[in-house]
């Protein structure tokens, strides 16, 4: 989500170095996918003229260490947006190690950050004084056509208390929502995003 005023960008989960924690576990996984979300997120950066990026929450999948080259990538990566301020709003997999590295280049919050009207948080909560943006959910919706074909594609799930943004990263995975018929969801759908009628 782009927050203009602010000259904010903001993401949710991810989970950067994924395919390294498969692979240390035997599980064959390709190359090239935190290069390829490292990307992505470059080329937001600079269209948008993001001056600080909110990632709320499992930046990490694993323990860096676990993660492949990804630490190294990353380094370059930031050396590459020196005036990028960045915050993290730690998320129940930064757990694993990841939540206190680069702490000169990155501010990492333990808690939601608040900044009216809204709270930028990792999960969502049952109640928040201000208008919740968050992820953890991973929210993808289910659509199938009247010819009978069908797709999950990521999906912004806003309800009257909080959004619920899907995860960034394309190794991920998603979990299929339920929204209520008043809720607003936007799914994206290749370049594009598209409201969708949750009934």
């Amino acid at each position: 989500m782009h927050w203009p005023a602010r000259h904010t960008l903001l993401i949710a989960d991810t989970h950067f170095g994924k395919d390294g924690v498969f692979r240390a576990a035997g599980i064959a996984i390709p190359g090239g996918i935190n290069a390829h979300d490292l990307a992505r997120l470059s080329e937001l950066i600079t269209r948008l003229r993001i001056e600080r990026l909110i990632v709320l929450g499992d930046f990490f999948h694993g323990a860096p260490i676990a993660s492949g080259d990804f630490v190294a990538r990353f380094d370059a990566w930031l050396d590459a947006h020196p005036a990028l301020r960045i915050e993290i709003i730690a998320g129940n997999h930064d757990r694993h190690g990841g939540a206190g590295r680069w702490n000169t280049r990155i501010h990492w919050h333990a808690d939601a950050l608040l900044e009216p009207p809204f709270s930028f948080a990792h999960a969502p909560a049952r109640q928040s004084s201000a208008y919740q943006v968050c992820g953890h959910v991973h929210p993808v919706m289910a659509l199938r056509s009247s010819s009978g074909d069908r797709a999950r594609v990521p999906a912004f799930w806003f309800s009257d208390t909080q959004v619920i943004l899907p995860a960034f990263g394309v190794f991920t995975g998603g979990f299929s929502i339920r929204p209520e018929p008043t809720d607003r969801i936007f799914v994206i759908a290749g370049q594009e995003v598209l409201a969708i009628n949750p009934v």
